[in-house]
């Protein structure tokens, strides 16, 4: 059990990365998306917005793993250049096959089996937490609460949830480099706007996972252009996860309440 603990967390580490672009914005006149413009990517949020997301992963290799996970987040107050919101995680569903045994897991019939109820004693404190974050307009996190109630583990994969964006403007095809450490765990990434529409921004994303788990990660986000947040998002990544190469496709879809 502890082996597919550490595995969940390293879910929760690749499942950072989809939505680590959750919060950019330009401050740009809607439709100007020639090779030429100028793009500053800063938060622009407003109080009381509402988002649900679903987070959905499969995984291939030498464990078979899929998940679903839904999760919100409230805006409750932006004042000069201070971001505070509120976020909690609500459901979470996953079915793994290793070794010829299968174990499912649903949060809401957490004892079903003895292994869903171990996994569930050691999980269950993501249920219900308060969890919260204040950041400024360019992403960096200036504090956080709630998420050293969940443990040294989870504590280290919520590090890697934001993205500081870069002082200067991106035109199409620019690029901007991000890298951040935590205890047993580093990404270091590249992130390129690719396209702006009237009501989108694209991003591309290459990076490298090192450290406990490495690997290989590469996709796209599309952001909802009027306000920054993730409208979708891929990813794939190639890890090698305790000496056990395994595929993951990520995906993540927003809805605005």
């Amino acid at each position: 059990m502890k082996k597919l603990i550490s595995i969940f967390t390293t879910v929760l580490f690749a499942f950072s990365l989809i939505i680590s672009f959750s919060s950019c914005n330009d401050s740009k006149e809607q439709g100007s998306k020639d090779k030429d413009t100028e793009y500053l990517l800063r938060i622009k949020s407003e109080v009381g917005d509402n988002y649900d997301f679903t987070f959905v992963m499969k995984m291939g290799g030498a464990m078979e793993m899929s998940m679903e996970m839904d999760f919100w987040q409230k805006i409750i107050s932006a004042d000069a250049d201070e971001i505070e919101c509120k976020m909690g995680y609500e459901t979470a569903k996953m079915s793994m096959s290793i070794n010829g045994e299968t174990i499912n897991y649903d949060s809401e019939n957490p004892y079903e089996s003895e292994q869903s109820a171990a996994m569930h004693s050691e999980i269950k404190a993501m249920f219900g937490a308060e969890l919260g974050m204040t950041m400024d307009s360019k992403g960096k996190v200036l504090k956080e609460s709630g998420f050293e109630d969940l443990g040294d583990d989870f504590t280290a994969q919520m590090g890697f949830t934001n993205v500081e964006y870069p002082e200067h403007a991106l035109k199409i095809g620019d690029s901007f480099d991000y890298s951040v450490r935590e205890e047993g765990m580093a990404m270091d990434a590249t992130y390129t706007l690719t396209n702006v529409s009237d009501s989108e921004y694209t991003l591309s994303i290459t990076g490298d996972i090192v450290g406990e788990t490495t690997g290989e990660v590469t996709g796209e986000m599309i952001l909802f252009r009027e306000c920054g947040m993730a409208k979708a998002s891929n990813l794939k990544i190639e890890m090698d996860v305790m000496g056990q190469k395994m595929d993951m496709t990520l995906s993540l879809n927003t809805s605005k309440r």
